[in-house]
């Protein structure tokens, strides 16, 4: 069974928060893939996480045995979310 974290990166991260998702990784390892998303590379990690030896063993238990994707393109909700209020302005001028 996959599991996903969603949005690793939209709120800072207290100690004893960054050890309940390093427990869930950890806990993770071995089994079935677990996808992560954040919009932060690793090395501004420590703006969410408490301390930088937090960063350093959530970013090893994270990359051990896996891959990492780096996706730098345009964010697909925000393309959407443009979209969706020009076709609501559009069409509450057409009225």
């Amino acid at each position: 069974m996959q599991n996903q974290i969603d949005e690793l990166s939209y709120t800072r991260l207290f100690q004893d928060e960054a050890e309940l998702i390093f427990k869930v990784i950890a806990e993770r390892s071995e089994r079935p893939s677990t996808i992560i998303t954040m919009n932060l590379p690793f090395s501004r990690w420590t703006e969410i996480l408490w301390n930088s030896t937090s960063v350093a063993v959530l970013v090893a238990r994270f990359t051990y045995r896996s891959t990492v994707l780096d996706m730098n393109g345009r964010s697909y909700q925000l393309a959407g979310g443009r979209k969706r209020q020009a076709e609501a302005t559009r069409l509450a001028h057409s009225s």
